[in-house]
């Protein structure tokens, strides 16, 4: 059977799914619901089935996509903190939402070269895809690689550095517009006559509310943002098991005063299929990622409500360069593509340059001392 068909008989599931839901639910389920449906239902959402979502083949690059130099930079980084750490004998490194393992696979490679650390340090892997598991397990298959379902599985206090790349962009948002003097909230609903899903408003809930007078952001008349509380879950976790380093989070997103901006009317929702980009969640579910960019002032005022300092936010671009991601470059290139040096120095330009992801992704590194 060949993907098209078997994406199809997903979508159609999944379609029946979503409806069910919305009929338990007295009509309507919030897109926050219908999200987590579409994303992470067990068989049939999109990070659950086998198509394949990132590459060439898939609908989005991510940074381990492009170049394992990425891996071999964070490595380095971590090697700095476990010094920093005064080189503990258990040195936990925590990676959420690993992807195929490419991450995972350069950092480890690269702490190698480190003897002591190689000695010293355990990885974990939390990932709610069950796809996304099947290959970090045949790639990181001789590798010393530790899954658990959560953090608190681990089960002891941990002490080193907990990561993510392109984590909390897929968490599923509240969805909301400001609409005559009051803040709405997005359900999904289904139109009998049209045979199709819906948005439809209802009042959103203080907490919502809370959310935007907290951060002292005053939504205009018409404009449509995102609320990330799931982030909050996460972070409030990982600080709590943390109990001595440092949360790096590598991801697309503003600060708050950007985010929530005027010329951003219609918030940052997007939908990525086959390297395109869309802005209809209602369409091709299960087949499709979801994502909203990330609200960094949210998880830095958060950390610091959870006893974490904010050491750094910055771009990709600046992280990577300070991180010495320059002297990996190769000074003697051949101007043929196909040359593995020329293709290495490609590689890295994409991670840093502007126009590319150096600007787009930023970096926030939380620290908690005990």
């Amino acid at each position: 059977m060949n993907n098209l068909v078997v994406d199809s008989a997903n979508q159609s599931k999944l379609h029946e799914i979503v409806l069910s839901e919305i009929n338990k639910q007295g009509g309507k389920i919030s897109f926050r619901d219908f999200m987590d449906i579409c994303l992470y239902y067990p068989e049939f959402g999109y990070y659950q089935t086998n198509s394949e979502k990132t590459g060439k083949h898939g609908d989005f690059y991510t940074a381990p996509n492009v170049s394992k130099v990425f891996g071999e930079v964070i490595a380095d980084y971590i090697y700095s903190l476990w010094i920093e750490l005064q080189e503990p004998e258990n040195f936990s490194i925590v990676e959420f939402g690993a992807g195929k393992g490419q991450l995972a696979y350069s950092i480890i490679e690269q702490l190698q070269n480190y003897t002591q650390l190689n000695n010293s340090f355990t990885y974990y892997i939390i990932d709610a895809s069950s796809s996304f598991q099947k290959q970090q397990k045949q790639l990181l298959t001789n590798k010393s690689v530790k899954w658990v379902v959560d953090i608190e599985e681990i089960g002891q206090p941990i002490t080193g550095c907990i990561l993510s790349n392109e984590l909390l962009d897929a968490f599923p948002i509240h969805w909301v517009r400001y609409h005559n003097n009051n803040l709405q909230e997005k359900y999904v609903a289904y139109d009998e006559l049209e045979n199709q899903f819906e948005i439809i408003y209802k009042q959103a809930s203080k907490e919502l509310e809370e959310y935007f007078a907290m951060q002292n952001v005053d939504l205009f008349e018409g404009q449509e943002a995102e609320v990330n509380l799931m982030a909050l879950n996460w972070l409030e976790k990982c600080a709590t098991a943390l109990t001595k380093g440092y949360i790096l989070t590598i991801d697309y997103g503003y600060l708050a005063e950007e985010l929530y901006a005027p010329h951003r009317k219609l918030g940052t929702l997007l939908c990525y299929y086959r390297h395109t980009v869309n802005n209809s969640p209602l369409e091709r579910i299960g087949r499709q990622d979801i994502t909203s960019h990330v609200n960094f002032t949210q998880l830095m005022r958060w950390g610091e409500q959870l006893g974490l300092d904010t050491i750094a936010y910055t771009t990709q671009q600046q992280f990577l360069i300070e991180q010495g991601i320059l002297t990996k470059l190769s000074n003697d290139v051949a101007l043929n593509p196909f040359d593995q040096a020329y293709k290495r120095n490609a590689s890295i330009k994409q991670l840093i340059m502007p126009t590319a992801m150096g600007e787009a992704f930023k970096v926030l590194i939380l620290k908690k001392v005990n």
